[in-house]
């Protein structure tokens, strides 16, 4: 069984004939506002709003399962700065 050979696409100086003129960067359109880009898509904005309200909905909505996750923080914190209270 004989594997088929693959042809090399041809040049353009190698046709005879172009059956369309070749095209250049000088038969581009012109954008419409000047060359510069207008669909620059949504960048961060869209993003960091939205991970930002993710954030804050969850720390709305969930529960904390262990008051120890509280209490860690804020009675040393209170000892610290009113000489008084629990040390954990």
């Amino acid at each position: 069984m004989a594997l088929p050979t693959r042809q090399r696409r041809p040049q353009p100086s190698d046709s005879a004939s172009p059956s369309s003129p070749s095209y250049t960067k000088h038969n581009k359109r012109e954008r419409s506002n000047g060359g510069v880009a207008a669909d620059r898509g949504l960048g961060w904005t869209l993003p960091l709003f939205s991970l930002g309200m993710l954030r804050y909905m969850s720390a709305t909505s969930n529960i904390i399962h262990d008051c120890d996750e509280v209490f860690n923080y804020w009675e040393p914190l209170h000892n610290l700065l009113y000489k008084s209270g629990f040390q954990t």
